[in-house]
């Protein structure tokens, strides 16, 4: 009996682990890709971070289930002013990011 304890914990500790890893892998896809995004349209990436503000679940037509997150990250056009963009991923893809007031861009 104690041995099925000390497995369920060592599954359990596991399991939140690999979410854990699979969330950095995510996060750091995201600020990558807006820190790219940011350079290319001659804009700056604030804080060089984003924020998770949506995480959902998804079907994916040719993947199954995966996870669906939004973040959103704060840009400067001229330096003085903030604003908020967004990257929206599915699983490790990037399906879109807003640049609200440089562009709207969608990766298929």
């Amino acid at each position: 009996m104690e041995l099925n304890g000390v497995l369920l914990g060592l599954l359990l500790v596991g399991a939140v682990y690999l979410a854990w890893r699979d969330s950095m892998r995510a996060r750091e896809r995201a600020v990558s890709f807006c820190r790219k995004l940011c350079s290319r349209h001659e804009v700056q990436f604030l804080d060089d971070t984003v924020a998770l503000t949506r995480l959902g679940i998804r079907r994916d037509p040719t993947r199954g289930l995966k996870l669906h997150r939004v973040y959103e990250f704060e840009f400067s056009t001229e330096g003085q002013s903030r604003s908020l963009g967004s990257v929206i991923l599915t699983g490790d893809r990037i399906d879109a990011v807003q640049l609200p007031g440089v562009t709207n861009y969608i990766e298929h």
